[in-house]
């Protein structure tokens, strides 16, 4: 949790210990920059002449931290010009990569750049959507009781003023350009959805599903070894996920134990297909394990402890990563395409399709934290994904 100067005290009074505070704490004043010191708090300070607002300076030392997703919390303070600021903040973090949010007891806000974003929240929920940098084409807005089909927005006209959810989700898009959303909520919805994970931490996912050994698969010019050198990587994790599998289950509720059990009996078959293909190929399935992978086992192994859907959280959103890649480099190339089918099936796909299912069902059941912890589990997978295909490589990060 990051503050912006005088955020620090907000947070404290709330019950919340910042791990850093940044600005040029003229706010926070002497005595209360020493009072963050001395509890253990750091202070990243900034000279008081300078060019960027304080929030704008802690958005970026959270992207410089590997953020990739952020909730700004009282981000207007007590200035009136604050609240005309922050539309231009959101836009530069969305600029380094961050889907940020300002969160307030009315509601969200955000903005969208040349992409499309879901409105997450009840029947009756108000919506405007308005052109924050010149006009917007290809502007949509599905789900909402004043549809839109590729329209185009300009500044200075209110057509995008105080639509409404039509059902618990909505989704706004624009071609070019940027929309500011504004979404006021006719109650504080206490929950969260795989789709709003997903959108969340887009830039997070799409690095998980995407990546040149992807591309190598799809194209047939991978260098000579890499293809099999992951796979023997995937066989040794596929053994640990059945370990992890196996210790979810024994703590599951009794509605999500049929599908469960099922993958698990998957992942055995799987460990049996990938024994056959290196019988196949003649390739040996005995490495040791790359530090890429060990990290992904230790992950998993830490999910004991975690919330079950936390650890419900994670297994869905692995195998989606897996789904989600493969079906994205198909048919591939000739030499791979057999590996491609494989894990692209309709029955794989429904597995998946079903995993979401319950995973909605136990995030709308979970707390708080229960929801905290399964963020970031899910988090947690899309990196460890990402760093899963470099181990195809020689020298990739391990």
């Amino acid at each position: 949790m990051l503050a912006a100067d005088g955020g620090a005290r907000n947070a404290l009074d709330a019950g919340i210990v910042p791990d850093l505070v940044v600005g040029d704490m003229d706010s926070l004043g002497d005595a209360g920059a020493r009072e963050m010191e001395e509890r253990g708090i750091p202070l990243e300070r900034h000279p008081a002449r300078k060019d960027k607002m304080d929030g704008h300076l802690a958005v970026i030392a959270a992207r410089e931290r590997g953020a990739t997703a952020l909730d700004l919390l009282c981000a207007s303070g007590e200035m009136f010009s604050a609240l005309f600021a922050l539309p231009h903040l959101l836009l530069a973090a969305e600029q380094m990569g961050l889907r940020a949010a300002v969160v307030a007891g009315w509601g969200r806000a955000f903005v969208v750049e040349a992409g499309s974003r879901a409105v997450i929240g009840a029947p009756g929920d108000g919506v405007s959507v308005f052109p924050l940098a010149g006009t917007a084409t290809g502007v949509s807005l599905e789900g909402f009781a004043y549809p839109l089909e590729y329209a185009r927005m300009e500044t200075g006209d209110t057509l995008g003023f105080h639509n409404e959810l039509m059902d618990l989700k909505g989704r706004v898009s624009v071609r070019e350009g940027v929309l500011l959303v504004i979404h006021e909520m006719k109650e504080v919805h206490e929950t969260m959805t795989t789709e709003e994970l997903l959108d969340r931490h887009a830039t997070a996912w799409r690095d998980a599903i995407r990546h040149p050994f992807l591309d190598g698969v799809r194209d047939g010019d991978l260098p000579a070894g890499a293809f099999e050198r992951w796979l023997v990587q995937d066989y040794i994790f596929v053994a640990d996920m059945l370990v992890f599998q196996a210790r979810l289950i024994a703590r599951s509720p009794r509605r999500d134990q049929g599908t469960l059990i099922s993958g698990l009996a998957a992942a055995e078959a799987e460990l049996g297909w990938f024994e056959d293909q290196a019988s196949k190929w003649e390739f040996p399935l005995d490495a040791p394990r790359h530090p890429n992978n060990i990290a992904y086992r230790d992950f998993l192994r830490g999910l004991g402890d975690e919330p079950y859907v936390a650890g419900l959280t994670a297994l869905w959103a692995l195998e989606r990563t897996y789904l989600e890649a493969w079906r994205g480099v198909a048919p591939g190339a000739p030499d791979h395409r057999p590996f491609v089918e494989h894990w692209t099936t309709p029955e794989f796909a429904e597995y998946v399709a079903e995993l979401e299912r319950l995973t909605e069902a136990a995030l709308g059941a979970a707390d708080g934290e229960e929801r905290r912890r399964a963020e970031e589990a899910f988090v947690s997978v899309a990196r460890l994904e990402r760093d899963f295909w470099e181990m195809a490589f020689p020298g990739g990060r391990g």
